[in-house]
């Protein structure tokens, strides 16, 4: 065991996306590994990169919750426009090319005086750097934790080979991990389908989390004036602000005087072919306004402030994923709309007390949109969600749980060298 003299044990964690960095999964393992009572964690991990957003906010978050944290130049194919299509950088990602460094590094970080090994993702290739350090220190307990899926991910458009080579790396560290999590039974289901009941029985599932420290003090919604509801996030590929406009145009010709006074700010980035245009047409002026990216702290900012928060998913039968956005919803006590498919984040809405649809689904859009806004015209600024449900998602439970769930592992793994 390597725990110092308070008793304090020492975990490292590979996570190849970690603040500054600004996409979501960034702030995710740092969140949740930060704040486990009874662990340091040190960090094995990329410098930003083109691309990659450098926000010093959350680097100071990072550095303030974590030990020795060491950051390595990303590789070069990461630096390219093309890679999110070039075959060769998709197995299963450009960050595969350091690999070998961020596995020196991870060596040179003394993996023999830590007592657990954690790989984050995304990037997937952490798990890969996790696997070739367990294959040169067995006896340590592993932890491999997948915030989406791998190989059967929908947003992932591999073909035939390179979902069959992705899937052939993905059932390696399935294999060699001694504990795997996630973020969503429908991600264990999706991902286990046809694993063995061996790797099934070493799965747990860890939501996302949210720290209340780090959101303004509430601020008193004004009873009256314009209403505000804010969409946080970047739309692209398959997930599209196109059902949520369906539903307004819907909602204008049934009831149009919920559309008054109130403005839908879009706050983010549009991928190729999502920016609003013709979908505007007939709808109120001044009812949208599309927004630039902002920082995460400021993003938690403007989620405090406004009378409703609209999150929208990509079509399909059942959605495995559950947004860390939807979670930083669910912290800044806001009234909630999702616009996603049944399965993981609409569980979340409904059990937070907000309101949800399919994005098939126009009309109940409509609908949900209407049941939303009336109530947020009825009782503006009142609280709103349940805070047993709320507190589920705060970074003092969430924290509480990864860290026993780390404690048992080593416990485990220690009863079998015994």
């Amino acid at each position: 065991m390597a725990q110092d003299r308070a008793g304090v044990k020492r975990a490292l964690l590979i996570a190849t996306l970690f603040p500054p960095m600004t996409g979501p999964e960034a702030m995710l393992s740092a969140k949740r590994l930060g704040n486990m009572p009874g662990w340091q964690v040190d960090v094995v991990t990329l410098a930003p990169y083109p691309g990659s957003g450098d926000d010093p906010e959350t680097g100071t978050y990072a550095a303030s919750h974590f030990g020795r944290i060491e950051r390595l130049a990303a590789p070069w194919p990461c630096r390219l426009p093309v890679y999110a299509t070039w075959p060769l950088f998709r197995l299963p990602d450009p960050v595969r090319w350091a690999k070998s460094r961020l596995v020196s590094r991870a060596l040179a970080m003394g993996l023999k005086d830590h007592d657990a090994l954690v790989s984050w993702s995304n990037w997937q290739s952490s798990h890969l750097v996790g696997l070739e350090l367990k294959r040169r220190f067995p006896a340590l307990p592993w932890l491999a934790h997948f915030s989406d899926p791998w190989a059967r991910n929908p947003y992932n458009r591999y073909g035939a080979i390179l979902r069959r080579l992705n899937l052939a790396l993905e059932r390696k560290v399935l294999a060699a991990a001694d504990a795997l999590t996630f973020t969503t039974r429908e991600t264990v289901d999706l991902m286990l389908a046809d694993a063995p009941p061996e790797w099934r029985q070493k799965a747990h599932i860890l939501p996302h989390a949210f720290d209340p420290g780090l959101y303004p003090p509430a601020a008193a919604i004004p009873a009256s004036g314009r209403v505000i509801a804010r969409h946080l996030g970047y739309f692209y590929g398959p997930r599209s602000p196109r059902p949520l406009l369906a539903g307004l145009q819907l909602l204008h010709e049934r009831a149009p005087a919920l559309l008054d006074n109130l403005t839908i700010e879009l706050v983010g980035g549009f991928g190729r072919g999502h920016v609003p245009g013709d979908e505007l047409a007939g709808l109120p002026a001044g009812l949208i306004r599309v927004l630039p990216p902002v920082s995460y702290r400021r993003s938690l900012e403007l989620m405090r402030t406004a009378d409703l928060l609209i999150a929208v998913d990509a079509p399909a039968k059942v959605s495995v994923f559950l947004p860390s956005k939807l979670i930083d919803y669910v912290g800044a006590g806001r009234p909630i709309l999702a616009i996603t498919p049944p399965g993981a984040a609409a569980a979340v809405v409904e059990q937070i007390g907000g309101w949800h649809a399919d994005p098939s689904d126009p009309s109940g859009i409509a609908a949900a949109l209407e049941r939303a806004l009336t109530r947020v015209r009825r009782a503006r600024g009142a609280p709103f969600g349940d805070a047993r449900v709320r507190n589920g998602y705060g970074i003092a439970t969430v924290g509480r749980r990864a860290a026993a769930m780390l404690d048992e592992l080593v416990a485990a793994k220690t009863s079998e060298r015994a």
